[in-house]
């Protein structure tokens, strides 16, 4: 057994399934280690940042580890952006970066950079392994750190002559499965007291569920909480599906994509109950949402979030998922109900919201060129949200946003770094996580731009992801900002139309071209009936601008 065969027996001890990446001669011998292994399955890209990009979307579509490889040098470099994606939404890659020989490193040798320090800024946990007797430890140790606590991404770096080392002595113990460890902290008891009693005499509550409420797969628990106390539940982007956007307590997404509904409730709720959420910028729409005489309760797993944005009223450290279910009793042992004014303030918000989506998709929907609220319409009608969506990043984000979420881990994007050509790599990932789910990709043309390359490898792999592009010829989002801040001096927003299409049809891939909102529909359902990589291009209306976002942020349009 060489290092390089350890390193994939501890990947397959921790049940991982699939690595992302590009070959390269610093990666040879962890390829041939996977080649002969008989549960990693590597899937070749056709640029690094896909491969990290591929490892997040898998991550967040199975709730455990995505595995990206990269070469040293430029390719490692290129999968930092999704590397950095996977911390600031908290998602636990894995990123194996293969290096030079080690007795090489520190001569200039070819390629040689500090990839190791590149990456610690970027990662929960960063190490090298400089021999074959750590190889266990230190795989051991970054499996676990990428799950244990909040979610996120590790690195391990790979000297060549290390990886074609022999191993000295018997097989070491086998790194544990990721099920086997937890880190479920319940709450401290008089704090949860405490919350629950001020829970119980707000006037006017507000749960914000965020990414931190996915991870611990606190639906149910959640759901049952806010019942349980007619409270009204908004949830960040991160958090969509951890409570269906068709349940009567939905109120929307809150901040800066999100729904008007949240936005006012968030201002005039006197308790906040962040559960999970980091109350970042994004969220709080750079802090001006919550009321400086409202009460907040925070729960978190990772102490350093605490009270970071908000000096709150009681904070825990704590699972989400344990802090609703203790709650959930805590709540009932105290023999008191809320206010029953709750629930009228609840239907008024229902019926807002409902009102805003109904209004948000009315208009004349059958005009051309394509309105992209007419492409989100339709992939929710066609589907009725049983489908996995990733978001790209640009202009057609701010109608994405809208499409119906009715479960958790079916909706990704990334929020944090708002990282282009994410999203359909990520689309990739997420379908060999689940095969089972139609996994679409709805992205702008500049941002698929960015991975069309990316069809290849769908196609290569027999990954039946459907990318749907919305097409205007722009990166139309700076472009408005040029329109009404620099007085429509266009510069670097306008390229050449693009036939994606015919680009899907060269590589292997169905494309389609659409310019009849007819059409999208049964070209919809075509494609997924089909079951193979398609592209489905839609000629957009670029004078289509949302008036949600700009009214939420204060912009003039």
């Amino acid at each position: 057994m060489k290092g390089a065969d350890l390193v994939v027996k501890c990947l397959a001890d921790a049940g991982v399934s699939h690595v992302f990446g590009l070959s390269g001669h610093t990666t040879l011998e962890v390829l041939d280690a996977i080649y002969r292994s008989e549960k990693c399955r590597f899937i070749a890209v056709r640029h690094e940042q896909a491969a990290s990009c591929a490892a997040d979307g898998f991550a967040r579509a199975r709730g455990r580890h995505g595995v990206c490889l990269g070469h040293v040098g430029p390719g490692n470099a290129n999968m930092v952006i999704g590397v950095a994606t996977a911390l600031r939404d908290s998602s636990p890659v894995l990123a194996l970066t293969c290096n030079e020989d080690f007795e090489s490193l520190g001569r200039d040798v070819f390629q040689e950079w500090d990839q190791v320090s590149i990456f610690r800024p970027i990662t929960k946990w960063s190490a090298q392994i400089r021999h074959t007797r750590e190889i266990t430890r230190v795989m051991r140790n970054a499996l676990l750190k990428a799950i244990i606590g909040r979610p996120g991404p590790v690195q391990v770096d790979l000297p060549m002559d290390v990886m074609a080392e022999d191993v000295d002595g018997s097989v070491p113990e086998k790194v544990p499965a990721y099920h086997n460890y937890s880190s479920r902290v319940r709450p401290d008891p008089e704090l949860l007291l405490k919350a629950c009693k001020m829970l119980l005499e707000a006037e006017r509550p507000l749960i914000v569920a965020g990414g931190g409420a996915l991870w611990s797969g606190a639906s149910e628990e959640l759901i049952k909480l806010a019942e349980l106390l007619y409270i009204p539940v908004s949830v960040t982007l991160t958090g969509r599906g951890v409570v269906p956007d068709t349940h009567p307590l939905f109120v929307g997404v809150l901040g800066r994509w999100g729904h008007v509904t949240a936005t006012d409730a968030c201002k005039e709720s006197d308790l906040i109950l962040g559960l999970g959420c980091r109350f970042a910028d994004i969220t709080t729409l750079r802090w001006s949402i919550i009321r400086e005489d409202s009460k907040i309760i925070q729960v978190d797993i990772d102490p350093n979030e605490i009270a970071r944005q908000y000096a709150v009223d009681v904070g825990m450290v704590s699972d989400v998922k344990m802090f609703c279910r203790d709650a959930i009793e805590t709540v009932k042992q105290l023999q008191r109900s809320p206010d029953i004014k709750r629930s009228e303030r609840l239907r008024l918000l229902r019926a807002q919201h409902e009102q805003e989506v109904e209004k948000l998709f009315s208009g004349n929907l059958d005009a051309t060129p394509i309105k992209p609220q007419r492409i989100v319409k339709e992939v929710a009608r066609t589907l009725d949200g049983n489908y996995i969506i990733t978001v790209g990043a640009g202009k057609h984000a701010e109608f994405s946003h809208k499409v119906l979420i009715k479960e958790p881990r079916t909706y990704f994007k990334s929020v944090g770094f708002g990282s282009m050509g994410w999203a359909y790599p990520a689309a990739i990932g997420a379908k060999l996580a689940r095969p089972e789910k139609t996994v679409i990709s709805l992205v702008g043309d500049g941002d698929f731009a960015m991975s069309v390359h990316e069809i290849e490898t769908a196609v290569r792999e027999n990954v039946p992801v459907i990318a749907i592009i919305f097409n205007d010829q722009s990166f139309s989002s700076i472009k408005r900002f040029q329109e009404v801040y620099y007085g429509g001096r266009i510069i670097g927003s306008d390229y050449r139309e693009t036939n994606f299409a015919k680009i899907a049809e060269l590589s292997g891939a169905l494309g389609i071209r659409v310019q009849d909102p007819a059409e999208l529909g049964p070209t919809l359902r075509r494609v997924v009936k089909e079951d193979v990589p398609a592209v489905i291009d839609v000629v957009t209306d670029p004078r289509e601008y949302p008036h949600v976002t700009w009214g939420i942020m204060g912009l003039k349009k």
